[in-house]
């Protein structure tokens, strides 16, 4: 599990990574992105990147999606675009960025992905996606 946090006035926007192994070779990351602060945040960007030895997995084209496959947004409503970029970086096959609506504020910052009452009061936002690979 990797935790950053981002001090901006006076909201607090924590990013918590998970990674979990799925089956062979696949992998479920969970971002879970909270406002710990006391006021609402404006609008947020959310960046990650694809190992280039990983590829996604079960992926469609669309975030907006009800969680049945290897990529979304919960909650979709918070999402405002998204998108990618083949070959970021050296070492890196994609990069990945998520613009999200504003978060209310004073999320427990405990970085759960299964948060239900954060995640319904727009104080957290989990993006979700499968990477499959070995490295």
């Amino acid at each position: 599990m990797i935790e950053k946090i981002y001090i901006i006035g006076t909201y607090l926007i924590k990013v918590t990574k998970h990674v979990i192994p799925n089956s062979s070779n696949v992998y479920d990351i969970y971002v879970v992105v909270e406002n710990v602060g006391s006021e609402r945040s404006p609008e947020l960007y959310v960046y990650g990147m694809i190992p280039i030895n990983f590829t996604p997995y079960n992926w469609n084209n669309t975030w907006r999606d009800p969680e049945d496959d290897g990529n979304w947004v919960n909650q979709s409503s918070m999402l405002i675009n998204n998108g990618s970029t083949p070959n970021p970086t050296t070492g890196y096959s994609l990069g990945l960025w998520w613009q999200l609506h504003g978060l209310n504020g004073t999320a427990d910052g405990d970085g759960s992905y299964e948060d239900w009452s954060e995640i319904s009061n727009n104080q957290s936002v989990v993006i979700f996606y499968q990477g499959s690979g070995s490295g």
